[in-house]
């Protein structure tokens, strides 16, 4: 599999048309003068980094649908061990050391909320342009 798995979280039943593809969210990128500042804040704690930055922009896309609830991810690069969880309630959140160094597993699922229009969900995280382009107020997480 490819992209997300698009999961109704109250029934646990896949929502993605194609369970080979999944949802592939696309289009997305940062301001210049925001990703600057973002830089700028997180430079001390060594996060100022392309992988992490590109990860918190498409966590960004997602959680700003009102649709999702949360949304899981790690790499499926072996040598990456860092994952993330991120929300509209929480933020987003890295978690270390997800998984073990040298294993090829990793994935992404969105939780969404039951009843939501999976077609319109999907068509914007898809096809839908988002720029990233103003900071959270509070510091929910890195």
């Amino acid at each position: 599999m490819r992209g997300a798995v698009l999961l109704d979280s109250a029934q646990c039943v896949r929502l993605e048309p194609d369970t080979e593809r999944g949802v592939r969210v696309s289009r997305v990128d940062w301001d210049p003068a925001t990703l600057d500042d973002w830089r700028h804040q997180v430079n001390p704690l060594g996060l100022a980094r392309q992988r992490v930055w590109e990860a918190l922009a498409l966590a960004s896309k997602v959680a700003a649908q009102p649709e999702i609830i949360a949304e899981l991810c790690w790499s499926d690069d072996p040598s990456y061990v860092t994952g993330y969880v991120a929300s509209p309630l929480i933020g987003y959140a890295r978690i270390t050391h997800l998984k073990p160094l040298g294993s090829p597993m990793g994935g992404r699922v969105f939780f969404i909320r039951t009843g939501a229009n999976s077609e319109e969900l999907i068509y914007r995280l898809e096809q839908q342009v988002t720029l990233v382009n103003r900071l959270p107020d509070s510091n929910k997480g890195v």
